[in-house]
């Protein structure tokens, strides 16, 4: 009997035995690579410490940083300065030289508080906030094609950013502006359009995001508006018809919100902006004999205005169409003086020129402070502006327009207001005199100084001058006297708004023999 065993053939392997081995043998090979690694001796360089990371991690780190500083910092009180950027000198691996140029965020912060300067030389890296900034601004009206419940993370902080960087909405809580960001839609408009015509029944709260409109008052341009700039809220808060007609001078990309929604958001906010409306002007004193309701219908009627320090709020021959409350800050008032100086002089036996000067100069004859008020004088009477009201500093007025301001004042009481005003405009006669006054006591004031000390200040020149021992005593005052003189005569040329002079010749009659 044949005690040998048949020859047993080997077991069939299939296609992903095969893989999951060579899975194994390849995982098997790096493993042995990277232990031979770790055992094998080290190069340290003290000099150059290995502590640079992959690009992309400083990308990412930025970029969160960035997303939260802009959810607690207004974008809009950002400083956009562009200052050049310095290599950090202690730095013993970068040598200490300038950047030629600087990326740029509008409405953000500097990238030089939490980006490093190595990064922001990086082209690929400028390239691709430049590609994030391009596709955020265009972005935003995409967002609104999306149901809210559908947008992403992202696509909110957007819009609640954009919405924050609006002055309408900075002083509203996040919760507000989040719940607006949901009810917002957009509408486009061509060049000329109407986008709220006046007389009709407020509907909606427009905020122009894209292009310019003028407000328009019975023909008359009262206001211009601008991106990010808001129209049609005073009216929609008390169900008013519109009181002015907003033209587009451009397209432009409107976001509505309406009625409903913004007294859902927003009117209980705007209601407690009212309250305190109606708190400053109880301490007006000419407002003490008025009762509350009739207060409480004025100060509904009223319209918040931001001005920046140095900002005209109106320029003369302008229209009068609303009165002006000052709530914050304060407001420099300026006239204009017209004045006329001639002089004449033979050139022969029967003739003579006149030699005239007719400047205008614009003189400040007031400022009005908080709880105060201006513009009253030119809309009693209905005649264009006569003085120029600058801003003083930053300043908040509240507007009331002509229309609500006739409404609600009876004729005795805008004589009242009137007399009672803050800046009391002179007569031209008056501020004449008062300009000349002040000019000859300038000269008169020099002149005197000059004969007391009997020193010719006009010819202070030559060798002999500059060694007679009175002169030198007084030389480091005269240094000052002229630097003084030379600053009077520049601070008075900046007063000068307008100057025309001519020689007019004039002939003397003939006697009769």
């Amino acid at each position: 009997m044949n005690n040998t065993s048949p020859i047993r053939l080997p077991k069939q392997i299939t296609p992903t035995e095969r893989n999951l081995r060579m899975q194994i043998e390849k995982t098997r090979a790096t493993e042995l690579r990277l232990k031979k690694e770790f055992s094998r001796a080290k190069i340290i360089i003290e000099a150059i410490p290995n502590i640079t990371k992959p690009a992309q991690f400083y990308i990412k780190k930025a970029k969160q940083k960035y997303i939260k500083i802009q959810e607690s910092r207004s974008v809009r009180s950002i400083s956009h300065n562009n200052s050049r950027l310095t290599i950090n000198t202690t730095r013993s691996r970068v040598s200490p030289t300038y950047l030629k140029s600087q990326v740029k965020f509008p409405n953000t912060i500097k990238l030089t508080e939490f980006i490093p300067e190595w990064l922001l030389s990086r082209p690929d890296f400028k390239e691709a906030v430049k590609a994030m900034e391009i596709s955020e601004k265009e972005r935003i009206p995409l967002i609104l094609d999306t149901y809210y419940l559908n947008r992403s993370e992202d696509d909110k902080k957007i819009m609640n950013n954009y919405l924050s960087s609006v002055e309408f909405f900075h002083d509203l809580p996040h919760t507000v502006i989040a719940e607006t960001g949901n009810r917002l839609f957009k509408q486009s408009f061509s060049k000329g359009e109407k986008i709220i015509t006046k007389g009709i029944e407020a509907d909606c709260l427009c905020i122009l995001y894209k292009g310019s409109a003028d407000v328009i008052i019975d023909g008359i341009v009262v206001a211009s508006k601008y991106e990010g700039d808001v129209v049609g809220e005073l009216t929609l808060d008390y169900r008013m018809p519109r009181s002015a007609d907003v033209v587009a001078i451009t397209d432009c990309l409107v976001f509505k919100l309406m009625r409903d929604d913004y007294e859902i958001a927003i009117l209980n906010i705007k209601r407690r902006e009212k309250q305190k409306n109606l708190e400053m002007l109880k301490r007006i004193k000419f407002f003490n004999s008025w009762t509350d309701m009739k207060l409480l219908r004025i100060s509904t009627l009223l319209n918040t205005r931001h001005f920046k320090k140095d900002t005209v709020v109106y320029e003369r021959n302008d229209p009068s169409t609303c009165l002006y409350f000052v709530q914050e800050g304060s407001v420099d008032m300026y006239a204009y003086v017209p004045l006329e100086h001639s002089n004449k002089w033979p050139v022969s036996a029967n003739q003579w020129i006149v030699h005239q000067v007719n400047r205008e100069y614009l003189i400040k004859i007031g400022t009005v402070t908080y709880n105060q008020y201006f513009g009253e004088c030119e809309l009693k009477t209905g005649v264009l502006r006569t003085m120029k009201a600058v801003a003083h500093n930053n300043t908040v007025c509240l507007i009331l327009n002509k229309e609500h301001f006739f409404e609600h004042f009876t004729d005795n009481e805008i004589n009242g207001f009137v007399k009672e005003g803050f800046i009391k405009m002179p007569t031209v006669k008056e501020l004449q005199e008062k300009i000349t006054c002040e000019l000859e006591s300038r000269v008169l004031s020099e002149n005197a100084l000059l004969d007391a000390l009997k020193v010719n200040f006009s010819n202070l020149q030559g060798r002999e001058d500059a060694l007679d021992p009175k002169i030198k005593k007084l030389n480091p005052w005269l240094k000052c006297f002229r630097k003084r003189r030379t600053e009077s005569l520049e601070f008075l040329k900046k007063k000068i708004v307008y100057e025309n002079s001519r020689n007019i010749n004039i002939g003397t009659a003939k006697r009769k023999k």
